[in-house]
């Protein structure tokens, strides 16, 4: 319509009466159009009445059907206040039925929100009582499948659900699945809390945690990979292991000492001695802090009288992990994040490195498996070695 009238027509129109004529919905097309080789914000002069208007779009509303945590606190203290409805959508740039609604809900609620109910329909099929019934049956036996749930239900309870239920029951409590864990027979209980009991009178930054890990070429393979439904997925590749490498560690609060030894084969204790007297004690020197207090587990090479020597003869201490204990040693969490930076990046990287000691000494060094160091050690022994407020005050 208004591309047919063309610039002139505007000039010459009386157009307050032109514009009282339209409609709603063309009064607000007029506003915003933009008349032909000129730009909407120009002024126009209209000759009844000498006036100036400017062709701009309406504004936008303030308002917003959702109100802020801040502006519902805001309302809800000028209520307690006395203040009338009408001031306070004036102040809060409201309408007065939201604050109708906030005044009916302190008045019957105590509160400016309705309490939550549970919504209407049938009841559930599982009483409180079946509910507590079931989780205090996983308790004891958490690795029962949710079928096999609904079976004890059904034959100790007299109670028949299908097993969505028992899913919805599960996330309801907040309950899912995991891997399980197999914690050995013949780990000690006192020995864990004599341990954790003697650990406890040393600081966290005077504590080094010292472990090996073994790797080889099938650490780095990749386990899963994407295929047609109804198809294999399969990659042609040497299924043999290939050859063994290990690595010697030292982890302090701070992350991993200058010292990691990487040797192709497995540490024997000739080589562990080697390793202390040529690494880790001239490591230790540098850090000017006496004495340090080394952790190890139980291992052969670890126990030998000829490793306590280099240690105590260096002015260290000595102390060692309970039997069946790795959850108590945080180096073991540096080295699961190694593995997993191996497996992502080993068949991008193998045909760079020379052998698979070099690719191991470049994932140490690109992962930096160290970094969370302060975190390992929160989470080892439950925290044990190092309290919640230390870990705060270093982030």
């Amino acid at each position: 319509m208004f591309e047919t009238l063309g610039t002139d027509f505007f000039k010459n129109v009386d157009t307050p009466k032109f514009v009282s004529n339209l409609g709603n919905s063309n009064r607000a097309i007029y506003q915003v159009m933009e008349l032909p080789n000129r730009p909407a914000t120009e002024n126009i002069a209209l000759e009844a009445g000498q006036q100036t208007r400017q062709l701009i779009p309406r504004p936008l509303s303030n308002k917003s059907n959702a109100l802020s945590g801040d502006k519902i606190s805001q309302i809800g203290r000028y209520l307690r206040l006395g203040w009338k409805c009408e001031a306070i959508a004036s102040a809060c740039n409201v309408s007065r039925a939201t604050i109708f609604r906030y005044q009916s809900n302190l008045l019957w609620y105590g509160s400016l929100r309705k309490p939550a109910y549970r919504s209407l329909g049938r009841a559930r099929k599982l009483s409180q009582a079946d509910e507590d019934a079931v989780f205090e049956y996983l308790l004891h036996e958490s690795w029962r499948q949710q079928d096999e749930v609904r079976s004890w239900l059904y034959y100790e309870r007299g109670v028949d659900v299908s097993v969505p239920t028992i899913s919805r029951l599960f996330k309801r409590r907040k309950w899912s699945r995991k891997q399980l864990k197999r914690i050995s027979l013949n780990r000690s209980e006192p020995l864990r809390r004599a341990y954790l009991d003697d650990i406890r009178q040393f600081a966290a930054d005077d504590l080094i945690f010292l472990d090996e890990s073994i790797f080889n070429e099938k650490t780095g393979w990749r386990r899963h990979a994407y295929a047609p439904i109804g198809d294999d997925a399969e990659i042609d590749a040497d299924i043999n292991w290939g050859k063994t490498w290990s690595i010697c560690a030292a982890m302090t609060l701070e992350g991993y000492l200058p010292c990691t030894g990487i040797k192709d084969g497995y540490y024997s204790t000739g080589d562990f001695a080697d390793w202390l007297e040529t690494k880790l004690i001239p490591a230790l020197s540098q850090i000017h802090q006496f004495p340090m207090v080394i952790v190890l587990d139980n291992v052969k090479i670890h126990t030998r009288e000829h490793v306590s020597q280099i240690i105590e003869s260096a002015g260290h201490l000595i102390r060692y992990l309970p039997p069946y204990s790795p959850n108590y040693n945080p180096i073991e969490l540096t080295f699961s994040v190694l593995k997993s930076w191996m497996k992502r990046n080993w068949i991008f990287l193998r045909e760079t490195c020379s052998n698979y000691g070099e690719f191991i000494h470049l994932s140490i060094q690109q992962s930096r498996c160290d970094r969370f160091a302060r975190k390992h050690f929160k989470h080892a022994g439950n925290g044990v070695y190092i309290e919640e407020k230390e870990l705060i005050e270093f982030h």
